[in-house]
């Protein structure tokens, strides 16, 4: 069975050497070393695809938050609201209020930029300022959370940010066209 073979060492001594031995020590090591492979595939491959189910998860935990503004019994409050905003036509206000309060009766409406901006807009208009700010405040919250402010209404953060700031500048300051020096009328 095991072939032994004679080697003469260095220091003269007889020293018998199984070639199967060797064979198998060899075997072994290939073993080892497919096995440590298979190993490193095998984790890398388990590493790639939690990686990727986690991309997937994430994509699917962040819905699309759609306007409640868009689309109401196939009469889009949205654009009615695009058109009253944008308007250069005197009664403009007069046509957004109605826009407004049919806003204001939506449910969730304070979760759509869409539906508080007309809202502000016309608080900002009618100089309402506490209202406006209020409003505004929802409004930075719901761009913060990634809410989009729709294109038509010609406008952006930026812009309403600094029309806010000009309306409290401005209520700050109207107390000097209320207040003027005593005039005695002559009775």
């Amino acid at each position: 069975m095991w072939k032994s073979k004679k080697v003469k060492s260095t220091n003269t001594q007889n020293v018998t050497i199984s070639e199967d031995f060797s064979k198998s020590l060899w075997n072994k090591k290939i073993r080892l070393l497919i096995f440590a492979s298979i190993i490193v595939i095998l984790s890398l491959g388990a590493g790639l695809f939690f990686i990727n189910n986690e991309n997937n998860n994430q994509e699917v935990s962040t819905p699309e938050i759609k306007p409640q503004c868009i689309e109401l019994e196939n009469d889009s409050i949205l654009a009615r609201a695009q058109a009253a905003v944008t308007s250069t036509e005197e009664d403009k206000f007069d046509k957004l209020t109605p826009i407004v309060d049919e806003i204001k009766q939506l449910p969730n409406y304070e979760a759509d930029i869409n539906c508080l901006y007309p809202i502000v807009y016309l608080d900002m208009s009618l100089t309402r300022a506490d209202e406006a700010r209020e409003n505004h405040s929802k409004i930075e919250k719901l761009f913060d959370e990634g809410g989009q402010l729709d294109e038509g209404f010609l406008t952006d953060r930026e812009t309403l940010k600094t029309q806010i700031e000009f309306l409290t500048v401005l209520e700050s300051e109207s107390h000097f066209f209320n207040e003027g020096p005593a005039i005695d009328v002559p009775e």
